[in-house]
């Protein structure tokens, strides 16, 4: 019997040191649990996978403020969330784009993608559906 003893590291690991070290939860409009989202959600994010773990944490970080806090957020916590990853900014910056740009096609649906023209596969797909299995 080998007891081996594995810690693996996710991007949830991190969130909680950055919350503890960086205090994210005393400014009012931290959403923690957007974070722990966008974190589990990053996982479906085949562009994510070019990211390290405190890398994704600090981006989805980044990613709960809401939108007309969101820049104030950054001034205040980029600096020291790159220094906590070993990271540039600018490497923190293009992982929350790709997070947030996810975030906001999947889940944030605008009045007008009711009236978008549907593309051809999805029109392709409705007329199978609409068909029944005797007609094939």
């Amino acid at each position: 019997q080998l007891n081996w003893r594995v810690l693996l590291v996710s991007p949830h690991s991190f969130l909680e040191v950055f919350n503890s070290v960086l205090g994210l939860e005393s400014d009012p409009n931290f959403d923690a649990k957007r974070a722990t989202f966008i974190i589990d959600m990053s996982c479906y994010v085949c562009d994510a996978l070019a990211y390290s773990e405190p890398i994704i944490a600090a981006a989805a970080a980044l990613c709960s403020w809401p939108c007309d806090e969101r820049a104030q957020a950054m001034v205040k916590f980029l600096g020291p969330l790159a220094d906590w990853c070993h990271a540039l900014p600018s490497e923190i910056l293009c992982c929350k784009e790709i997070l947030l740009l996810h975030y906001l096609k999947e889940f944030c649906r605008t009045p007008a993608d009711q009236f978008a023209e549907p593309d051809i596969d999805s029109r392709a797909l409705q007329k199978d559906r609409s068909e029944s299995p005797d007609s094939i």
